[in-house]
């Protein structure tokens, strides 16, 4: 698909490339360029033909040290190629790491992506939401461990100008700016929003701030902080399942080699799906994007797990039992066999699923009216301000949906630089949701339960609220 010389040229190239590399620094790593596999035609076999008639292969390490796959869209395809490469390393006797140095999906749902097309799928083809993004990193990157890959690299940081020409720009739009045939739509890719300086895209309202999927990369990262031995994909019974059809759901499990088993587990179909998951240890600690708790395993010696169901995607050729090429939220159980699970902390620097601003436009999607009152002007330079800031949460509804607004204020002398907002819930412990400049976000809650909300505040002075007393400011019950 990108290189339009023979097979035979490749690997020339590749080989001269090699030799010269090691040359120069016998430790560099040596990569097969990126597999795609987008015809029938295994590129990596064919290569591996020519340098099998070569009698200097083996000193030379078969001129590789690594293959690189490239994989979008649909997360099992990621390990679906991280398979055929393993595969066609066993037909040629040999082995080497594969690294999966492009993996992603583009959102629909946000700028620069093609927001209006909320009611015609067919016009984003194998686009994702938002919400579906951060969905996408985790499960690709569970698929590609399983099938044994190394190194797994997020396609990407920011948006840059994508496949669209250098210097692709136009503001935030409904549709309208298509009627001409110009480009009105590009590759949202970033973990992060373009920022308002870049040379593509740079009229995001929120520029430089993160995607979702920016905090499934650091979830995903703590969770498999060290080395681990993967276990496979496990194999349920049509008993564990409450629809009785295991396909509907993917598990896999993996040993980190500080004595942790790590099991994730999501649901591949349009309806909620619960699973009873055979315990390994005393107890467990279920971890999503979403939300956290602690697990005692039932009189079965079992997890009961109710995963929630995926939304529609509109992918083709989706895999036996799937509804969607992307799964419902996935859920972390980590255990220890041999130990009670000790309740990891994890820093959670960006906004999650539960703390999501930027959805589809507002003529799609009408955003809740609330009215925050605005603070006054600052008058005192910084340097010179001494007095602390005020904040205060704005009122909220005795009862609220499962997704509901939060707000909040404050005033300062030199200026507000951050809040920071805490939710209790049911009467529990408090802790920190959202270190944030703005003065809103939604949150997405569970039936039957009440949500309070304290905030604190800093100015650019560094001065931060004097009551550190947290008390309920604002509360709801969702119904």
């Amino acid at each position: 698909m990108f290189w339009s010389a023979s097979i035979g040229e490749y690997a020339r190239l590749l080989k001269v490339g090699y030799l010269a590399v090691k040359q120069a620094d016998p430790t560099a790593t040596v990569m097969f360029a990126g597999l795609l596999f987008a015809t029938e035609d295994n590129w990596l076999a064919r290569v591996l033909a020519i340098y099998q008639q070569d009698a200097a292969r083996e000193a030379n390490n078969w001129y590789m040290d690594a293959v690189a796959v490239h994989a979008y869209a649909d997360p099992w395809r990621t390990g679906w190629l991280v398979l055929n490469v393993k595969q066609t390393f066993i037909a040629y006797g040999i082995d080497k790491d594969i690294w999966v140095t492009e993996h992603g999906a583009p959102v629909w749902d946000d700028y620069p992506g093609p927001t209006w097309t909320a009611l015609t799928p067919d016009e984003r083809q194998r686009r994702v939401t938002l919400t579906q993004q951060a969905y996408y990193l985790i499960q690709s990157a569970v698929y590609a461990w399983s099938e044994g890959a190394q190194v797994l690299v997020f396609h990407q940081l920011y948006d840059d100008c994508g496949d669209q020409p250098a210097g692709t720009n136009f503001p935030p739009h409904n549709g309208e700016l298509c009627a001409s045939g110009a480009l009105c739509s590009g590759d949202a890719h970033g973990l992060f929003r373009n920022l308002d300086s870049s040379v593509c895209f740079s009229q995001h309202p929120q520029p430089g701030t993160p995607r979702p999927a920016a905090d499934a990369f650091q979830v995903l990262a703590q969770v498999f902080n060290g080395d681990f031995t993967p276990l496979g994909s496990l194999t349920l019974t049509p008993e564990q399942v409450s629809t009785q059809e295991p396909t509907h759901v993917y598990t896999a499990a993996f040993a980190m080699d500080d004595g942790r088993r790590v099991t994730v587990v999501w649901n591949r179909r349009l309806e909620p799906v619960t699973v009873a998951l055979d315990a390994t240890g005393a107890d467990a600690y279920r971890l999503t994007l979403e939300s956290d708790e602690r697990l005692t395993p039932d009189e079965n010696g079992q997890y009961r797990l109710a995963l929630p169901p995926t939304t529609p995607d509109n992918f083709a050729d989706l895999q036996p039992g799937a509804q969607a090429a992307i799964g419902g939220s996935p859920v972390f159980i980590i255990e220890r066999p041999d130990a009670l699970v000790d309740v990891p902390t994890l820093r959670r620097d960006f906004n999650g699923l539960a703390r999501q601003t930027v959805s589809a436009p507002a003529a799609l999607t009408p955003a809740p009216q609330v009215r925050v009152e605005a603070p006054p002007r600052p008058t005192v330079d910084p340097a010179n301000d001494i007095r602390p800031p005020q904040a205060r949460m704005n009122p909220l509804p005795v009862t609220s949906p499962t997704t509901f607004e939060v707000s909040w204020q404050g005033q300062d002398d030199s200026g507000i630089d951050v809040y920071l907002v805490w939710v209790r819930i049911d009467r529990g412990e408090w802790t920190a949701w959202l270190e944030t400049a703005d003065n809103r976000a939604t949150y997405i809650g569970a039936s039957g339960s009440l949500y309070e909300f304290h905030v604190w505040a800093r100015d650019l002075a560094g001065n931060w609220t004097p009551d550190a007393a947290l008390t309920a400011d604002a509360a709801t019950r969702v119904e």
